[in-house]
Parts: C-alpha cells; sequence; structure tokens
C-alpha cells in the first residue's frame, strides 16, 4: 500500500470534511464556552486565595500579641465580674 501522498491524494482534516455547518458551529461555541468557563473558575480561585491572604494578613497576630490581648481583656472583665 503506498502512502497517498506519493499517490498525489490530499488528507483531509477534520475541519474540511463534509460536516454540516450548524455542528461545527455548535463546537465551536461549546469550545468557547469552556474557554470561558475555564476562565471565570480561575479568575474565581485567584480571587478567593488574594482574599484569604489579605484576611489572614489582616487579621493574623502573633502569639505575643495574642497573649497580651487576652490578659488585657481578663484585666477589663474581672473587676466587672467581681461586682
Amino acid at each position: 500500500m503506498q502512502n497517498p501522498r506519493e499517490k498525489g491524494l490530499t488528507i483531509q482534516k477534520p475541519q474540511e470534511r463534509n460536516i454540516p455547518s450548524k455542528t461545527l458551529e455548535k463546537r465551536k461555541h461549546s469550545v468557547k464556552t469552556l474557554k470561558k468557563r475555564d476562565h471565570a473558575t480561575q479568575n474565581h480561585r485567584e480571587r478567593e486565595r488574594r482574599c484569604a491572604n489579605y484576611l489572614e494578613s489582616r487579621y493574623s497576630t502573633s502569639e505575643t500579641e495574642r497573649r497580651s490581648l487576652i490578659s488585657a481583656l481578663k484585666a477589663v472583665i474581672q473587676p466587672k465580674m467581681a461586682n
């Protein structure tokens, strides 16, 4: 069996086949929407990550800060509870 190119035949690409234009449009559309969806989820994940980082940096406190805050709160609360 000879190579089809040697015979002078052209190899058809999938787009060149006799596929109705509607199905091609549908395929293009579905690929487009999938890409959009993928991009949207990627953006969403990125936004979530940024929010988490912001909240962590904004509200995170070191252990010594935490201890001093707790002791300050205790100092304020205990006199009120004694009354």
